[in-house]
């Protein structure tokens, strides 16, 4: 039962890192996107390149770290 709930305090952690990540990364690209694509292409792809990074260092991390072969 212990390694159960190490893992599930490891996916926790995780998803509140992931989620600064994307909500950091998309504040940072925001503006000159904004200034150069508008807002509405601005939300677009920033949110796609946020998420993207996100995403990766995710699976990453629950590969390597979090799910690696015992």
């Amino acid at each position: 039962m212990r390694r159960f709930s190490e893992t599930l305090g490891a996916v926790v952690v995780l998803y509140l890192l992931t989620f600064a990540l994307q909500v950091g990364t998309f504040t940072v690209i925001y503006p000159p996107l904004a200034a150069w694509l508008g807002v509405t292409g601005a939300q677009l792809v920033g949110f796609v390149i946020a998420q993207g990074i996100a995403t990766t260092v995710n699976f990453i991390v629950q590969r390597g770290l979090i799910f690696r072969a015992r």
